[in-house]
C-alpha cells in the first residue's frame, strides 16, 4: 500500500484529520474525503456537518472544529475547498493562526494538499480572501 510521506507524524503515526462538509457540500461527498484520507495516509478522528450557510457570519460547528484543532485534537482538515474554511476573515484569522501555531498541518481537498511545512497554504488563504 502506498502512503504519503506528508501523512507521517515525527513518531511514525499518521496524522489526525478532521473532515469539514459545509452546509453546500452535497453528502456523498463523504465517501470522496474519507477516500482522499485513505489514499494519503490520513486518520479521521471526527466528521464536522455544518448546518449554518456558508456565508454566515456565524459557524457553529467551523468554530467547534477550529477550538478542538487548538486544543489537539486534530492536526488536519479534509474539505472540499480553502473558500469552505475560509469565506469570512474572521476564520482567515482562525485557520492561518492554527497554522503559525504549528496545530494545524495539513489541508487536504480534492485537487490539492496544502501543507503548513510550505508557504502556500498561508498564501493560498491570503489571496482567496485579498487581504
Amino acid at each position: 500500500m502506498h502512503t504519503n510521506p506528508l501523512a507521517a507524524k515525527p513518531e511514525g503515526r499518521k496524522i489526525d484529520c478532521f473532515i469539514y462538509m459545509s452546509k453546500l457540500v452535497p453528502k456523498k461527498q463523504e465517501g470522496v474525503f474519507l477516500n482522499l484520507a485513505k489514499r494519503t495516509g490520513l486518520s479521521v478522528v471526527k466528521i464536522f456537518k455544518e448546518s449554518s450557510p456558508i456565508n454566515s457570519a456565524k459557524r457553529v460547528v467551523l468554530e467547534q472544529m477550529i477550538s478542538e484543532i487548538n486544543s489537539g485534537k486534530a492536526q488536519g482538515i479534509i474539505c472540499f475547498s480553502l473558500t469552505s474554511l475560509t469565506n469570512n476573515p474572521k476564520y482567515v484569522v482562525s485557520i492561518t493562526n492554527l497554522i503559525w501555531n504549528r496545530k494545524l498541518r495539513i489541508i487536504a481537498t480534492p485537487n490539492k494538499i496544502y501543507k503548513a511545512g510550505d508557504n502556500s497554504v498561508i498564501f493560498s488563504i491570503l489571496n482567496l480572501n485579498k487581504l
